[in-house]
């Protein structure tokens, strides 16, 4: 099971589907996200892998991506530059849609965002 073999297998899909993530359909975009998805069960820090299925998810599914993202496991020890990207990631499309306006004060959604925040404080 080797993360690049299946990264490269993901990305040779995504190109005979089309390049235009925003134009699939909705099978073709299940096709790519468990593709993805696959090179994140062998690799769980593969930052274009989480990418990828941020792009294609972002549009359709915001709150599924977000979810997709909020697995990647976080170092909080000693965050670095990749932890931060994710991190603000999932901070963006949790806000996107303005459905924050409707969370309860101690909702899984904001402890989400509060730990988010505090790993892309910490990294400089």
């Amino acid at each position: 099971k080797c993360a690049r073999a299946r990264m490269g297998l993901a990305k040779v899909l995504a190109e005979r589907i089309g390049g235009d993530v925003t134009a699939l359909v909705e099978e073709q975009a299940d096709t790519l996200v468990k593709a993805y998805e696959d090179v994140i069960s062998v690799d769980p820090r593969n930052v274009e892998a989480y990418m990828k299925v941020g792009e294609i998810l972002e549009f359709k599914d915001p709150g599924r991506a977000a979810a997709d993202f909020a697995k990647f496991p976080v170092n909080y020890a000693n965050p670095d530059k990749d932890d931060a990207f994710i991190s603000g990631e999932v901070v963006r499309l949790l806000m996107r849609g303005k459905a924050h306006k409707a969370w309860a004060k101690d909702s899984e959604d904001v402890i989400v965002v509060g730990r988010a925040l505090v790993v892309m404080a910490l990294v400089q």
